[in-house]
């Protein structure tokens, strides 16, 4: 899993096989964020790459940390 701080939130890609393990290592982000005193960017979109599970299976953890409407996926055609 890859996350991008960018101007309007952070873009998380390929979150990883499982819920569990996108949700500790956004978490693991987040409190870095915090211990920093930075202020907390909200998650803007996710990007998977292709369609196997390790590349898209943490998706569902995104949601959980999800604070806006307008958050987005973006995926190959077909998938």
């Amino acid at each position: 899993m890859t996350i991008v701080e960018a101007t309007d939130g952070i873009i998380v890609i390929d979150p990883l096989m499982t819920v569990e393990t996108a949700g500790a290592g956004l978490s693991l982000y987040y409190r870095y964020k915090a211990s920093r005193q930075q202020a907390m960017p909200k998650l803007a979109a996710a990007i998977c790459t292709h369609s196997h599970v390790d590349h898209f299976g943490g998706l569902g953890a995104l949601f959980k940390f999800n604070r806006t409407a307008d958050f987005k996926i973006y995926a190959p055609l077909g998938f």
